[in-house]
């Protein structure tokens, strides 16, 4: 056994750093990383227990004397943050030869397309076969809508808040002499626009009794005109056509088959000749008085409408029986069929005139009321508005209450309430857009190294396996490593994960970078812990790769670049839920239900729901 003087040891020992273990022991947060170091110690003297062993006794010997009494716990704070998180899985391998690389679906269904063939180069990230996908597609369309909608909200609701900020910083603040100015100016402004929309409104009124004014006073010339026209078709027109045409019993002059046609054309002869003289009757009563009421000469146009529907009923009959004449001569009949017809669109241009006019009164009425609604709802508003106008005057005259603030400050944490809700709300949307945008991966396979097709067992049609390869791939790499991942982190590797690798021959400051190629299905039992053989190659070629060299691996599995998180150490859990302790004030610690994410190694959580950047937690005592 070679002997080691006591200057030597102490030399190797390091002395000053079992100096500051010592001197630390009197400072209770640093325990453990004093037990760190004792650890590191014992390690460096594990070649020489027999001098390590009383050295150990020692310092555990100084430590328990040393380590306060009775002292109180110091409360822990951490903060919720937000910030990008990668999530990343630690694992050693050993650096081989590269070897070919069979890749299979993570998930079945029938292959749509496969663009590669046996023997062609592929490149990494290459698509080499896609399942049927489309419902998963459909999916990840929604999923993105719903983010973008989901967003939309937020901004919503944080310009509210803002809003909602603003008036209560204002309220606070008081009225200022400006504000005082603008309240006023906003009286005298809505005073001015309801005078001028009741302006508007009489003027409207007038307008509309003018436009139907000038509507009647062309109903006694168009009933006029009608008469007339109606008078020539039944006592001129037709004049050849009756014997006696103005007795009772006006007959035909000619002899007409049709019996019930020349009963007909007599009988309506009759009525129209009689219509004719009530009709002069009614005109005259019209245009004998001074003034005709607008109703009157409503009830003129109806009448003249029934009286001229009579004279073409008349017309018709006529035209009737001169279709069943006897003796009359062609020429004749013909010259009275003209006749009649003449007369009939004389009547029909009268009739079309009178229901013209009506029309036109009847739209006129209905534009002068729509207008008149319209122009009375602009002063009714005016009046609103001056209204308002007067009360936020009298508000800014008497300033705030201080029930006026509180409100106010409650309706502020009402928005910011809705904010959390709609962060919620987003985090959610991306949380599901990245699920189903995971299942939309599983259905395409890519080419995770650069390479040459060796094997295609897949054709378009046919069902893919998750156990059988689909297509093998020849590596260009001349370097991959194994490693063992256990079950619990497997789940979280997916092929095409990048990876930063350290070498032990080249130290922590030179980091190569590799790739997930594949991931065994079947599991390995090491040491009794199911483990996953998981297998990277390196993104390029280095002469500084060697076979066999022990290899330290980061495999990103997932990478966030705004999320809110806290230190792991403040999450505590119970019944399968997460809580943590919520620092309201000095004096009020609230247990709150959160939803956890991804972690990383650095300590933090992600929280999904629960908490607001800038949260106080406290750490939970060990």
């Amino acid at each position: 056994m070679c002997k080691v003087d006591a200057a030597t040891f102490f030399n190797s020992l390091q002395y000053t750093e079992i100096h500051n273990i010592i001197r630390g022991l009197r400072q209770p947060t640093n325990m453990q990383n004093i037990f760190a170091k004792i650890l590191g110690v014992l390690a460096f003297l594990k070649a020489k227990w027999k001098i390590a062993l009383p050295i150990a006794a020692f310092i555990l010997f100084v430590v328990y004397f040393s380590m306060p009494k009775n002292t109180a716990p110091q409360e822990v704070i951490v903060f919720a943050k937000t910030g990008p998180m990668i999530q990343e899985i630690s694992v050693t391998g050993k650096v081989k030869p590269s070897q070919s690389v069979d890749l299979a679906f993570e998930k079945t269904g029938r292959v749509r397309y496969v663009y590669v063939k046996v023997g062609g180069k592929v490149r990494i990230g290459q698509t080499l076969a896609v399942l049927n996908n489309s419902d998963v597609s459909a999916q990840l369309s929604q999923a993105s809508s719903s983010i973008a909608a989901a967003k939309a909200q937020l901004s919503q609701a944080q310009a509210a808040l803002n809003v909602q900020k603003t008036n209560l910083e204002s309220m606070k603040k008081g009225t200022r002499f400006e504000e005082l100015q603008i309240a006023q100016t906003a009286v005298a402004n809505a005073e001015n626009v309801l005078n001028d929309a009741k302006v508007n409104l009489e003027n409207i009124k007038s307008k509309a009794d003018v436009d139907l004014a000038v509507l009647y006073d062309d109903v006694l010339d168009i009933i006029n005109d009608a008469y007339n026209k109606a008078e020539d078709a039944v006592r001129k027109q037709t004049d050849g056509i009756y014997l006696n045409s103005e007795s009772i019993n006006p007959y035909l002059s000619f002899v007409v088959s049709n019996s019930q046609a020349k009963m007909d054309a007599e009988w309506y002869r009759l009525l129209a000749r009689d219509k004719l003289n009530v009709w002069r009757s009614e005109i005259d009563v019209l245009l004998g008085a001074a003034f005709s009421t607008n109703a009157e000469l409503d009830t003129a146009l109806t009448k003249a409408k029934q009286h001229l529907n009579l004279i073409r009923t008349f017309l018709d009959k006529t035209m009737n029986a001169l279709a069943y004449n006897i003796d009359l001569s062609y020429t004749t009949a013909s010259t009275y069929k003209t006749n009649v017809t003449l007369g009939r669109t004389n009547v029909n241009t009268a009739a079309t005139n009178v229901e013209t006019q009506i029309q036109s009164i009847k739209t006129q009425r209905v534009t002068n009321q729509n207008n008149i609604f319209t122009y009375e709802t602009k002063v009714n508003d005016a009046q609103n508005n001056l209204e308002t106008a007067k009360k936020n005057l009298l508000l800014k005259q008497a300033g705030y209450t201080a029930e006026q603030i509180a409100a106010q400050e409650a309706q502020v944490k009402s928005y910011e309430a809705a904010m959390d809700f709609y962060k919620a709300q987003v985090n959610q949307a991306y949380a599901n857009y990245r699920n189903v945008a995971s299942q939309y991966d599983k259905t395409i396979l890519r080419s995770p190294i650069k390479g040459i097709v060796a094997k295609r067992n897949v054709e378009p049609g046919e069902m893919a396996s998750l156990t059988a390869p689909s297509i093998s791939i020849i590596s260009d790499a001349k370097f991959e490593i194994d490693v063992n991942v256990p079950d619990v982190d497997i789940a979280k590797i997916k092929i095409g994960n990048e990876a930063q690798i350290t070498l032990d021959a080249y130290g922590d400051t030179e980091i190569f970078t590799a790739k997930v190629v594949s991931i065994d299905p079947a599991e390995t039992v090491i040491e009794g812990v199911p483990t996953y053989k998981v297998k990277l190659q390196f993104d390029k070629d280095d002469p500084r790769v060697k076979s066999g060299m022990t290899a330290n691996i980061d495999i990103i599995t997932d990478k966030k670049d705004s999320v809110l998180y806290v230190s792991q150490r403040a999450v505590y859990s119970r019944d399968n839920e997460r809580f943590v302790n919520l620092k309201k004030s000095e004096k009020e610690i609230i247990e709150t239900k959160v939803k956890t994410g991804i972690r990383d190694n650095n300590g933090n959580i992600e929280i999904i729901e629960g908490l607001a950047d800038g949260d106080k937690i406290v750490v939970p005592s060990l």
